[in-house]
């Protein structure tokens, strides 16, 4: 015996027709801010992250992630494409520069995972969340950084 309403709660939602002529292009971008090398190297968190917004229907998935790890992050996910980060933390100097140029083409930004324990990452944050045209989701280490700011 089947329950109609319970098999309805648990349907698998479908994406919308896509054009055919379509392509990774077409379906937006996701970027994704991440990582660190130090005091422990962590890559999972925003490889998965970017992993999601490509099976949730994105076309384009971008690991910023330090350079040490773009490799690994690649191996990893290897339908994505890596933005080096010169650094070994996200959010110093020239990478916040190039982090702020490939957010002006993204249509999603993801910010927070795996970016580690207590650094300056505000400046990062509060650039992501000043980003009020796109939707962003600031996760773990940027809801940290989040709760420490004063506004």
């Amino acid at each position: 015996m089947t329950n109609p309403e319970l098999e309805q709660r648990h349907a698998v939602p479908t994406f919308p027709p896509r054009r055919r002529d379509g392509h990774k292009g077409t379906f937006g971008t996701t970027l994704v801010i991440g990582g660190c090398t130090a005091p422990r190297r962590m890559l999972g968190g925003p490889c998965l992250a970017a992993r999601a917004a490509l099976r949730s229907g994105g076309g384009l998935a971008v690991l910023a992630v330090p350079e040490s790890l773009a490799t690994a992050a690649l191996t990893i996910l290897p339908e994505a494409t890596a933005l080096p980060l010169p650094i070994e933390e996200v959010c110093a100097g020239p990478a916040l520069d190039l982090v702020q140029d490939a957010a002006i083409g993204a249509h999603a930004i993801v910010c927070g995972p795996g970016l580690g324990g207590p650094r300056e990452i505000d400046r990062l944050v509060g650039m992501v969340a000043d980003l009020e045209d796109r939707p962003r989701v600031l996760d773990a280490d940027a809801l940290n950084s989040i709760a420490t700011m004063p506004e």
